[in-house]
């Protein structure tokens, strides 16, 4: 995913009259993001006992990035975006880590 795209995304998205299940998929996409950071730090004993703590992270995530698309289009919102990321792991997995990087960066 490129950060251009994934700016289109975010910037959709956080228009959303949909704030709970927007701030539900932020809160999801920074504890992936946090354990993704993690275990490119971990030996691989460690990331062993994270495996199954970062799959349900993620699929977390993307059951977020599900139920907010599904939501935006009932209420008459535009929810394409939901076709960018797609079904590919890898996409969600990086439009998350995005999302932290920007709220990271936008911190002060």
């Amino acid at each position: 995913m490129t950060s251009k795209l994934a700016r289109e995304i975010y910037d959709t998205i956080s228009d959303t009259g949909s704030v709970e299940l927007y701030m539900d998929l932020i809160q999801k996409a920074v504890v992936y993001a946090h354990i993704r950071a993690e275990w490119a730090l971990a030996d691989e004993k460690s990331q062993a006992s994270m495996r199954a703590a970062r799959t349900a992270a993620h699929n977390a995530f993307i059951a977020a990035t599900g139920a907010l698309a599904l939501d935006m289009a009932e209420n008459d919102e535009s929810a394409s975006w939901r076709e960018h990321i797609g079904n590919d792991r890898q996409e969600s997995a990086e439009f998350a880590c995005w999302i932290h990087y920007h709220l990271s960066m936008e911190a002060e």
